[in-house]
């Protein structure tokens, strides 16, 4: 909730960015959720963290 909280409600900024980039890609985006969503409950794909 807080990661979509931060992209969609202009809630506060995750304390470390690094791990709110679960899709590896080099940015904290839209995209980042529904990664996220796959990865909780349907068990892919793997995290792919930038950090």
């Amino acid at each position: 909730m807080y990661l979509s909280n931060y992209l969609y409600q202009d809630g506060p900024a995750p304390p470390n960015m690094c791990e709110a980039d679960v899709n590896g890609d080099g940015t904290v985006w839209i995209t980042d959720l529904p990664y996220l969503v796959n990865f909780m409950f349907f068990d892919e794909p793997d995290l792919i963290l930038s950090c």
